[in-house]
């Protein structure tokens, strides 16, 4: 994670258990939010510069990555499917950060 992007050691998985390591390399403080959609991680709806996650199927997430900071995140039993990956601090999504994963 920086300012303005979500990179990606790789945009495909494996069923099952994944653990995402998450470094904040920006000088702002960054989220990570797994939900599952079908629709682009760049084309979903936006409200009040947020993404309403509400009305996408939440699976995970960890909050207030700070600068500099390395976290994990472990999901097991993540099914196959679209995934949007995104930081949805304010106005964070639409400056560009978010990604597509793919598990297969």
């Amino acid at each position: 994670l920086k300012e303005w992007e979500m990179k990606l050691d790789s945009n495909i998985g494996k069923a099952g258990t994944i653990t995402f390591t998450i470094t904040n390399s920006g000088e702002e403080t960054h989220e990570f939010v797994v939900v599952q959609t079908d629709t682009a991680a760049d084309k979903l709806p936006v409200v009040d510069d947020k993404v309403p996650e509400d009305q996408l199927t939440p699976v995970d997430e960890v909050e207030d990555i700070l600068p500099g900071a390395t976290e994990t995140l472990t999901i097991e039993g993540l099914e196959a499917g679209h995934y949007a990956l995104i930081c949805n601090l304010l106005a964070h999504y639409g400056k560009g950060m978010h990604a597509d994963l793919t598990v297969k």
